[in-house]
């Protein structure tokens, strides 16, 4: 998902978070002190931020896009109809 929205904001992945990067995300939301990463600020949080949140709270889930050959992002309330 990194990749994909670097993409879409036309920089480079590791601008955006390093593997690295997302790991603490999972080890720190878990434990509840996320708030300050990178990854949670600014810019960033609105490139993907908020959708790794989303997907860390099951309130989403990742697919892919076979039209456009990508990986989107699809909330766990859309039914799809």
């Amino acid at each position: 998902m990194i990749r994909s929205r670097a993409e879409e904001a036309q920089i480079a992945p590791s601008l955006l978070a390093t593997h690295a990067d997302v790991q603490l995300l999972v080890q720190r939301h878990a434990a509840g002190n996320a708030a300050d990463l990178p990854i949670l600020q600014g810019w960033r949080r609105k490139i993907a931020g908020n959708d790794l949140v989303a997907l860390l709270e099951g309130r989403a889930s990742v697919e892919i896009d076979p039209a456009r050959g990508c990986v989107r992002l699809r909330s766990t309330n859309d039914t799809g109809g």
